[in-house]
């Protein structure tokens, strides 16, 4: 299955996401993009802290554009909130969903650390931690 993660910058919550599912996951493919995001702008550097907390490794991340093709290669497209959902939803269809609704069944948002502290992150990266095992244990 081919998943990308959908955030507004592509530089916290959506390359978190894709880093933690390529780490916990295995056998699907993972990617990230943002809804408004400036071209290669490097990952947010509490982002690359709160990763190396955890111990979950990533490559030199620069963000990028969510793009026509993305979506069309994509088998489920998972957004970070309901917003960036509501924002595809008439172009995706019925492959959108935010993050925590696929995964755990609520409709509560992955809130953005941008601008935050090291704690903000590592508590949205732990946040996301969960949705992943939940989202490992669906395609399982």
């Amino acid at each position: 299955m081919n998943i990308i993660f959908v955030c507004t910058g592509n530089t916290c919550r959506s390359p978190m996401a894709e880093a933690a599912a390529k780490y916990f996951i295995k056998g699907h493919s993972f990617s990230s993009a943002g809804l408004m995001a400036y071209e290669n702008m490097p990952m947010s550097r509490n982002a690359e802290l709160a990763l190396e907390e955890r111990g979950i490794p990533y490559k030199n991340h620069f963000s990028r554009s969510l793009r026509p093709e993305d979506i069309n290669k994509a088998d489920l497209v998972l957004t970070m909130s309901s917003r960036h959902k509501a924002i595809l939803s008439e172009t995706v269809g019925d492959k959108v969903f935010t993050l925590k609704e696929y995964t755990t069944g609520t409709y509560r948002d992955i809130a953005d650390p941008f601008g935050g502290d090291l704690e903000d992150y590592v508590k949205c990266l732990d946040e996301i931690i969960e949705c992943i095992y939940a989202l490992k244990e669906r395609l399982t």
